[in-house]
């Protein structure tokens, strides 16, 4: 894209009605991304007089500071939408089931499809325009009270966070910073402060002792009357302690053990178990009461 006023214009336009995406701005107006970076720096080194534009007045100014300029006019146009927005609220369209609903017309509504057309309304009922679109349901919503109060408190001072600090200074203070001249190798290390004092120990000495009274020091050394009356020493009397009850041995019952388990074997198993202790040629697979059980089993030699 060629490089003119006109061009660039139409670009702070575009940004000024709201379009704060420099790089959509610059699609919109049919020019690249690359050529709209490239024009803001050189626009930036101040060496080329063809990025010296009139926008928004007739007054004369770089490309760069124009595109700055506009982004203002639109955040402008924000806030003012913002200050209507809270003083009146907005409309909002009713979705349900993410379906817009539309308006009924309240001559057709509880009316019959057919009675509708006789009628000469349309026979879904539903309002349109003079185009013959529907109307969607829109919704008025109130502006919330915390949006209210930022916009007063932007023109009012009573409307605003007011907080108020009391300082009190009692005797000479000097407020400020001090400048202390920066120090060099030549004035040598810092001088070492003076030790604090060493701390003083008050020995009091201790008070004098009082003068004792002579009643009591006669009594102190007085020796005891042997003629005055002692009280009789009574012997306390310690009651036994009760003897504890002799505890009953615990009772263990046991029971006998089980009789050993005795298999009930029948005629058929006791024979087969004494031809299984007996010689081997006695052995016979014959069951008890057949002629051959009494027989020799016959070996592969036989």
């Amino acid at each position: 894209m060629l490089l003119s006023e006109q061009m660039m214009v139409a670009i702070c336009e575009t940004v000024a009605s709201g379009v704060l995406v420099l790089s959509r701005a610059a699609e919109m107006n049919g020019v690249s991304r690359r050529s709209l970076w490239k024009w803001l720096e050189e626009s930036k080194r101040g060496e080329d007089e063809r990025y010296l534009i009139a926008f928004p007045t007739d007054e004369k100014r770089p490309f760069h500071v124009a595109i700055a300029r506009a982004r203002r006019m639109a955040a402008i146009d924000i806030r003012s939408e913002f200050e209507a927005r809270a003083l009146r609220g907005h409309d909002e369209i009713v979705h349900f089931q993410g379906q817009v609903v539309w308006q009924m017309d309240p001559r057709a509504v509880g009316l019959d499809p057919d009675i509708r057309e006789m009628l000469g309304y349309d026979r879904d009922g539903y309002l349109r325009n003079e185009r013959g679109e529907c109307i969607p349901v829109k919704q008025h919503i109130q502006p919330p009270v915390a949006a209210v109060v930022k916009v007063l408190a932007a023109h009012f001072k009573q409307y605003g966070d007011r907080v108020e600090q009391n300082i009190n200074l009692r005797g000479g203070v000097t407020l400020g910073v001090q400048a202390v001249g920066m120090s060099s190798r030549a004035d040598g290390p810092p001088a070492i402060p003076p030790a604090p004092p060493r701390p003083v120990l008050d020995v009091t000495p201790p008070p004098a002792a009082l003068p004792v009274p002579e009643a009591i020091v006669d009594a102190e050394f007085s020796e005891p009357d042997a003629t005055a009356d002692t009280a009789p020493m009574v012997e306390e009397e310690f009651a036994a302690a009760p003897m504890p009850e002799p505890t009953k041995p615990e009772v263990v019952i046991r029971e006998t053990p089980p009789p050993e388990y005795q298999p009930v074997m029948t005629d058929q198993a006791r024979d087969l178990l004494t031809r299984l202790r007996g010689p081997v040629g006695l052995r016979s697979a014959n069951p008890v009461g057949s002629i051959k059980a009494t027989k020799p089993m016959r070996s592969a030699y036989d």
